[in-house]
């Protein structure tokens, strides 16, 4: 996916636990930070997404967790894919509403 040409937009993030939900999650944050303009300002988690928010925080927007186990690899994938629709049907939205509607982001998975 090519990174989309538009200014930064601000945003804060709040990250799930919950075990396998934080490979999900990583997928997720990592097409957010792809796309290129969405400027992460504030991060914070919970239990698996703490330890997502600590990894982004230390080594910055352009590392990648590596997953060793291919069921951590399909939800990243797929956590990505639900991304890539959401940025698709509301990437103009971002920072102009408080937050996402996780609901809207997981449709079809």
């Amino acid at each position: 996916m090519t990174a989309r040409k538009r200014p930064p937009v601000p945003v804060d993030v709040a990250l799930q636990g919950g075990g396998s939900h934080g490979a999900f999650t990583w997928g997720v944050l990592d097409r957010l930070l792809e796309a290129g303009w969405i400027d992460i300002e504030g991060i914070s988690g919970t239990s698996a997404g703490a330890m997502n928010a600590a990894v982004l925080a230390d080594l910055g927007e352009s590392s990648k967790m590596i997953a060793e186990w291919a069921f951590l690899c399909q939800l990243r994938d797929e956590g990505r894919r639900s991304a890539d629709r959401f940025l698709a049907d509301h990437g103009d939205d971002v920072g102009h509403r408080s937050s996402f509607d996780l609901d809207d982001l997981l449709k079809g998975v």
